[in-house]
């Protein structure tokens, strides 16, 4: 207990630092992304899209012109993370898969759009010719296959949308 009967919390050094340390890399990351996502929000928002800014300061925009059109049902252009309507309770529920959009946040950041939206569209379809499934590519991996929602190797990059049944202790 501290003064006057109030209760501390201890929060560790390196908890604070990391939160700083995120808080830099979210915002080097949006200003990166500026103009991409400036651009794809506003044409969310023009066609109806329902917007909310999420942590790692992206912009989710539910439904629009633009993210009902995505190959994906959700796909990340800049910091706006585009979510296909009807796929909204989906994507909320799922945290993985906010992060893996936001790793593709990152991948923007990094290349640029000039850079990025080729590199993206060799790997996409590259992949869909060799494997039979977009999904399989370096992008998609080094955002997190499994944290996209895919299976793995086995599964040839096939989107896994219904969870794993849950798994019994074996009686004896």
């Amino acid at each position: 207990m501290g003064p006057h009967g109030t209760k501390l919390t201890v929060v560790p050094v390196t908890a604070n630092r990391n939160a700083s340390r995120q808080t830099v890399i979210d915002v080097v990351v949006a200003v990166a992304n500026v103009f991409v996502t400036a651009v794809t929000a506003a044409a969310n928002v023009a066609t109806g899209a329902r917007v909310r800014r999420d942590r790692h300061l992206t912009i989710i925009c539910e439904g629009g012109w633009l993210s009902d059109r995505g190959l994906s049902n959700v796909f990340t252009t800049g910091n706006t993370i585009n979510v296909k309507s009807g796929y909204e309770d989906t994507f909320r529920g799922d945290p993985l898969l906010l992060e893996h959009e936001w790793r593709h946040s990152v991948q923007w950041a990094l290349l640029g759009p000039v850079r990025f939206i080729p590199l993206y569209a060799v790997s996409y379809f590259g992949s869909k010719r060799i494997s039979g499934t977009q999904a399989w590519n370096v992008f998609e991996w080094t955002a997190g296959f499994s944290d996209g929602g895919y299976d793995d190797c086995a599964g040839l990059g096939k989107r896994n949308e219904t969870p794993a049944p849950a798994t019994q202790a074996a009686t004896m």
